[in-house]
């Protein structure tokens, strides 16, 4: 959950970059830090030694994706 929010905030974030109204050391900063609760996180199943759940697309997840497509 926290890197999801904190991906969130990089998100918001780069356009503001972008226009120059925050230094780009704070996007790169929730970048890293991002990756870190990333790592963080698999190191702490390793360590647990618990038993991950795939996450498994639903069908309608799949249908929604391919319908988007033009081919």
């Amino acid at each position: 959950m926290c890197r999801s929010i904190c991906r969130r905030a990089e998100r918001s974030v780069v356009p503001l970059v972008e226009k120059d109204e925050v230094d780009p050391a704070v996007q790169r900063y929730l970048n890293r830090l991002s990756d870190f609760f990333y790592v963080a996180s698999r190191w702490s199943v390793e360590f647990d030694k618990v038993e991950e759940v795939p996450w498994v697309a639903h069908k309608k997840f799949y249908k929604c994706l391919f319908e988007s497509y033009i081919f």
